[in-house]
């Protein structure tokens, strides 16, 4: 699902009679539009890199506190991607993205928890081969996803769950904020870019690590990953009792 973005009608003069027949000129009724449309289209085709640029390393440990494993880091890029986007679109505005971010976060680490009391035990065997069947019922066309995430394993059971419940917060959040179509642009602009992100970077480039080792103290990961370091408990700057780790989670 794509982003619903009109190109600029190039061919129209901005004198001319505006083509969506209002009988103004075109410069007078629909060119703004159109202009505005065909910027956010150039925005969110701008390639860029995941950082904590829109919700930063701090703000996510102010926020769920010690300790930090490979699944909160996992939930921590999937919200820079979504608050990545949520800043192409301009909306909603700067304050409210915080909130929609937050609540992004809770409800995934809730999630997480949920998903480690399971029978099923996904993040416990991750690469287990299980049938995808259930996905199938509850209606989701798994031919259309990345060839990756059509793989019958547990893992992507996790996948498919998960970014359906940030997926499902996200679209509760916006739609109290935007209008329909604004909530449903943006939304389906994140599931297909969260998606992307699964299969293109968990599965063709870190090879699941963050599911696989999802116990796994993931401080340093963080700390290298945000905008300022964090304190480092090698150098004396705060102590491995106080982020739960110990120094073989240390990568440097």
């Amino acid at each position: 699902m794509g982003a619903k973005v009109i190109q600029l009608h190039v061919t129209v003069g901005r004198n001319d009679p505006c083509p969506c027949g209002s009988g103004k000129k075109y410069k007078k009724c629909c060119l703004p539009i159109h202009e505005g449309e065909e910027q956010l289209r150039a925005r969110l085709e701008e390639p860029e890199t995941v950082s904590d640029k829109y919700f930063t390393v701090q703000e996510y440990i102010s926020e769920a506190g010690f300790p930090v494993t490979n699944l909160d880091f996992f939930l921590f890029e999937l919200l820079n991607i979504t608050g990545g986007i949520l800043h192409k679109y301009r909306k909603p505005c700067q304050e409210k993205v915080k909130e929609v971010l937050k609540k992004l976060m809770t409800e995934g680490k809730k999630f997480f928890t949920d998903c480690q009391k399971c029978d099923v035990g996904c993040l416990k065997d991750p690469l287990k081969k299980i049938s995808l069947q259930s996905l199938r019922d509850k209606g989701w066309k798994l031919d259309e996803y990345p060839y990756a995430l059509q793989t019958p394993a547990s893992i992507n059971l996790f996948y498919f769950e998960f970014l359906n419940v940030i997926i499902g917060t996200l679209a509760k959040e916006l739609e109290s904020l935007l209008s329909e179509e604004e909530a449903d642009d943006i939304i389906s602009t994140v599931y297909t870019s969260i998606f992307d992100f699964v299969a293109d970077n968990c599965w063709g480039s870190c090879n699941n690590k963050c599911v696989k080792e999802y116990e796994k103290n993931s401080y340093c990961s963080f700390c290298s990953f945000g905008g300022n370091k964090l304190p480092c408990p090698k150098e004396g700057d705060i102590s491995y009792e106080k982020i739960f780790a110990s120094k073989e989670d240390m990568m440097h």
